[in-house]
């Protein structure tokens, strides 16, 4: 919580004007980041695309998708739950109303350790 107040967000016209570009080649969905340490130290960076962008350094491909897919939901989702979700996603083309509302990874309760409501929010 400390290092987050810390943290001052400020918007850059360029950048917005990269983000609104109507070019796709142009089009930039990144951000620059500036940390000032205490010795007054400046590090920059910023990056235009994600790597796995269409336009990044090593654009992703369907078999990256599924498998960053089944990275983060493993140990949450059974297979079966994993192979329902991927089947519908593959189908998108075709499927019905009553199947789009059915994109959506159903999560067992007794998978999450804090599925229970509280008053304290996230802070």
């Amino acid at each position: 919580m400390a290092l987050w107040h810390k943290i001052k967000t400020v918007e850059d016209t360029q950048w917005t004007d990269y983000y609104h570009n109507p070019d796709p080649n142009k089009k930039r969905f990144g951000g620059r980041v500036e940390i000032i340490l205490k010795n007054g130290k400046t590090i920059v960076d910023e990056l235009g695309v994600a790597n796995a962008h269409p336009a990044g350094k090593k654009p992703f491909k369907r078999a990256d998708y599924v498998r960053k897919f089944h990275t983060l939901t493993e140990g949450l989702i059974t297979p079966e739950e994993s192979k329902r979700f991927l089947t519908l996603c593959e189908n998108l083309p075709n499927l019905t109303a009553a199947q789009v509302q059915d994109l959506n990874v159903q999560v067992s309760l007794s998978s999450l350790s804090h599925h229970q409501r509280d008053e304290q929010g996230i802070f």
